[in-house]
């Protein structure tokens, strides 16, 4: 019965409404009606008499988001993404026009990336980071990316804004992307975007190393298991199988 209620033109109806809907008598209508407005999850308006979603609703779906914690639901997605590939392994989140590292999974190896949780980056560069803004709709790109030339920050960072339009572009077709020393000298990574119930991006998952792990050989592990990770914790945070 609740689910009549889901279509935006038919977010206020009359017992008969949802009992033609349902194909149920009046009666048994409305002492369901009666039942759920005595409970929250249903009201109606004393004027119309025509039956809305109550309260109730509402708050069992502030207790599902809870549930749809992404530091929580990325450690175990990370610690697996770690000890298949045996490299660090960070998400970052969009906050605003920046991302910030919200979890992370360092590796056992001597020389290792290490990135301090709570740390914000620029959108402008690198694997997560792009991952997040080849999503964001086209005047955001545009704000962060600006329209001078970019600040050159290690020996591939992309020069303009066109340059980085096209890394977008790729990042939208492969669902994931790989950074060779964009954002710093001797650093190499692969990221994949992670999606909300809603199917949009919010975040991203990134594997890191320094760019001598970065082999040939490697890539296809290390491609599969960050977008096997960012399924993962799609999925969790209750993102639509078909947008996986």
């Amino acid at each position: 019965m609740l689910e009549t209620f889901l279509s935006e033109s038919k977010a206020e109806q009359s017992s008969s409404e949802i009992s033609e809907a349902l194909g149920l008598n009046r009666g048994r209508v409305f002492r369901i009606l009666y039942t759920l407005e005595s409970r929250g999850y249903v009201r109606q308006d004393p004027q119309t008499k025509r039956y809305r979603l109550g309260m109730k609703l509402f708050e069992l779906g502030q207790a599902v988001a809870r549930d749809f914690d992404l530091p929580r639901i990325a450690g175990p997605a990370l610690a697996d993404l770690t000890a298949i590939t045996g490299e660090t392994s960070y998400v970052f989140a969009l906050n605003g026009l920046e991302a910030m590292t919200i979890a992370k999974q360092e590796c056992s190896q001597p020389m290792r990336i290490s990135a301090e949780v709570g740390r914000r980056h620029t959108l402008q560069i690198g694997a997560a980071c792009n991952c997040i803004l080849a999503y964001m709709p086209a005047d955001a790109i545009d704000r962060v990316l600006g329209d001078g030339p970019l600040p050159r920050v290690a020996p591939k960072t992309p020069p303009d804004a066109a340059a980085v339009k096209r890394k977008l572009a790729e990042i939208r077709r492969l669902g994931y992307h790989l950074s060779e020393e964009e954002d710093q000298e001797g650093i190499s990574a692969v990221a994949a975007p992670i999606r909300d119930a809603g199917a949009s991006v919010i975040a991203a998952v990134a594997l890191a190393m320094p760019s001598s792990r970065f082999l040939p050989e490697k890539l296809p592990v290390f491609i599969r298991e960050t977008v096997n990770a960012a399924r993962r914790m799609s999925a969790e945070m209750g993102c639509p199988t078909h947008d996986l």
